[in-house]
């Protein structure tokens, strides 16, 4: 049961915040006639539709705690650079000046996951959010490097090194098999930080591009736009949302990148495997409501690897030790982890 007091400091932080806010639009001039909270992301920020006189039409305002100002401003930063590169993201109103509270356009409610998986208009959409993945790859990168640190080895090992600890060591029972994964992992890593830098979304997924009215898309969560591999954000659309099996993600992505099919490859593998790592640890945290989406995310991420040099010797073992694809969460190896820090 959750704690008594916890439930009551939560509802007196909820009651304060509204007030703030309410204090804080009638400061801007604008009057609110109804602010419905919405539900949040993995992130301490929280979300509020409002409604509003005297304009017609809703809002969203964003609270950012102050551990999460660097956010506030990135964001900010971002939004300026993606209009410059005509890309569509809300349009922020007002900011106040403590930096923890900000108006923005409401592009509505309806995503791209939301779209009936296989309709015409989910395949046209698709392609309408790989071309945005595209053009935000083909804009100069020099501002952007100043927003965000690239996507480099240490964060990519330290990405799979969670799935490795709380997943693969503890399932991979065959000792010879995870010391060769171990390395192969970290050749993985190794070569995907050698591919060219582009300015990526960082989280380009389906529940992030909302659909407008004329069928555009609208891009939101973008603060942590950065330099990345090249692919990146067309892997994050191809995989996360689990609508496509892994054969047929990498046929969408070479179409779209000639000549890059191994870069896609090899970061919608590393992709996968993050997101496994990611699944665990809600879990391990009380949310398992994502552990049902281990099998599918582990059986794309196999396809993925079985295509790479650097793994796919490894994959038919691995099947076997993994087989069935079950979403268990076994417990953490005790000892730490052999993958991260690696690196040559």
């Amino acid at each position: 049961m959750p704690d008594a007091t916890s439930s009551s400091g939560a509802q007196e932080h909820d009651r304060a915040l509204l007030a703030r806010i309410r204090e804080w639009l009638g400061r801007e001039r604008i009057e609110p006639t109804t602010i419905e909270k919405l539900a949040g992301d993995v992130s301490p920020r929280r979300y509020f539709r409002i409604r509003a006189r005297p304009a017609p039409g809703t809002w969203i305002v964003t609270s950012y705690p102050p551990e999460l100002h660097s956010s506030f401003l990135r964001f900010q930063a971002t939004t300026r650079w993606l209009e410059r590169s005509e890309v569509r993201v809300p349009a922020i109103v007002a900011t106040d000046p403590a930096g923890e509270l900000m108006l923005v356009e409401d592009l509505g409610t309806e995503s791209l996951f939301t779209i009936a998986h296989g309709s015409a208009r989910a395949a046209r959409l698709y392609r309408v959010a790989a071309e945005i993945a595209i053009r935000i790859g083909q804009q100069p990168g020099e501002q952007v490097a100043a927003l965000n640190p690239p996507l480099d080895f240490a964060v990519l090992a330290r990405e799979i090194d969670l799935t490795w600890r709380l997943f693969l060591e503890p399932k991979v029972k065959c000792r010879a098999l995870a010391h060769d994964l171990c390395g192969a992992l970290d050749e993985l890593c190794h070569a995907i930080d050698r591919s060219p830098r582009v300015p990526c979304h960082r989280d380009f997924m389906a529940r992030n591009l909302m659909v407008l009215d004329d069928d555009r898309l609208g891009v939101i969560d973008h603060q942590d736009l950065r330099l990345d591999p090249v692919g990146y954000d067309l892997g994050s659309l191809w995989n996360d949302s689990l609508r496509l099996n892994a054969e047929q993600s990498r046929q969408a992505q070479a179409d779209r990148i000639p000549g890059a099919a191994l870069d896609l490859a090899r970061v919608s593998a590393q992709r996968c495997l993050k997101i496994i790592g990611t699944y665990l640890a809600f879990a391990q945290a009380g949310s398992d409501r994502y552990l049902p989406l281990i099998p599918p995310t582990l059986d794309r991420a196999l396809g993925h690897l079985a295509v790479v040099p650097e793994t796919s010797g490894l994959v038919a073992a691995l099947r076997n030790e993994l087989d069935p694809l079950d979403a268990s969460a076994p417990e953490p190896a005790a000892r730490e982890s052999r993958f991260t820090g690696r690196g040559r």
